[in-house]
């Protein structure tokens, strides 16, 4: 069977979350936190298997992908450039610079603002940059940005609370 290109970078990050897992299995575990059963393999052996679910799921989501565009006689043309101010520019170097300069304002954010804030508005300018015009709505802009709102501190809770990790706490909190 011939595998496309997402089926084949998902076998690599299987291939590669393996290869975390087993080295970060050879990690000291030092558990400073007697009762609570976090120790320092915790955080990584989370990051492999995540990465693992993840790549198993585009492995999947690519292969049924696969077969739905062996049943459609149409082929479909992704949109290759995009119209700024009257100008015709290619999409892709155009959102690459886009998202090195929103993870670059993320950085510079991340301390100031606190992890919360600049996560929030970072994960949904993504969001909004990385949706296809074509699926573009206010549906979708609200879901976005309550997705992103709701992921964030949803994660910042995991981190302080249950793995005791403190993050940026910035002008929210």
């Amino acid at each position: 069977m011939k595998f496309n290109r997402e089926a084949k970078v998902a076998i690599i990050f299987i291939a590669f979350a393996i290869f975390y897992l087993a080295l970060s299995s050879q990690i000291d575990s030092k558990n400073l936190y007697a009762s609570g059963g976090v120790s320092s393999k915790s955080l990584p052996l989370i990051y492999g298997i995540v990465m693992i679910i993840f790549s198993i799921a585009l492995f999947i989501t690519s292969m049924l992908k696969q077969k739905d565009l062996h049943s459609n006689d149409q082929d479909k043309k992704p949109v290759s450039t995009v119209y700024i101010f009257g100008h015709q520019i290619k999409r892709k170097p155009l959102y690459l610079a886009l998202s090195i300069i929103l993870f670059a304002f993320y950085a510079f954010t991340y301390t100031r603002l606190g992890f919360v804030l600049s996560g929030f508005i970072y994960l949904g300018c993504m969001i909004m940059l990385l949706t296809p015009t074509d699926k573009k709505s206010k549906k979708m802009l609200m879901f976005g940005w309550c997705f992103s709102f709701v992921f964030v501190l949803g994660l910042y809770l995991v981190f302080t609370k249950f793995l005791s990790m403190m993050l940026p706490r910035g002008i929210l909190f």
